[in-house]
């Protein structure tokens, strides 16, 4: 067997955590992508609720939340909520709402417009780890 010289050892990166932005604005979609991506997270985006539930149903177990729309075609927050809930309980939610009707369903939710900051503490609050 030949000897090896290892002169360096590195652990691995962790993985990045990911989130799933949903919103049927690819506007707020860029706005929450950015501030998430400069705060070290990866994002995947979907447009709706339907999509959303595909994406995590397919890659469930490396999405650590969920940022969602209230009210969208195709379904919005509380199709989200009821899925996870149901599939994927341990997946953080907020949802970011233009009206105030989104009370009651159980997770964190931000008024439009909101601060940065008001995302990142609301990821924090649930455990996602967000670079401070």
């Amino acid at each position: 067997m030949a000897d090896i010289d290892v002169r360096e050892t590195r652990p691995f990166p962790p993985p990045q955590v990911q989130i799933l932005i949903v919103d049927d604005e690819p506007n707020m979609r860029d706005i929450v992508r950015r501030t998430l991506v400069h705060n070290g997270l990866a994002t995947l985006e979907a447009a709706s609720g339907a999509e959303a539930i595909e994406i995590l149903r397919a890659r469930g177990d490396g999405i650590a939340a969920v940022v969602t729309d209230h009210r969208m075609p195709n379904g919005g927050a509380p199709e989200i909520v009821a899925w996870c809930r149901d599939h994927a309980p341990g997946v953080a939610i907020v949802c970011i709402t233009g009206s105030a009707d989104a009370i009651g369903l159980g997770v964190p939710v931000l008024k439009k417009p909101f601060e940065a900051r008001a995302l990142l503490s609301a990821l924090r609050a649930m455990n996602v780890p967000v670079r401070a």
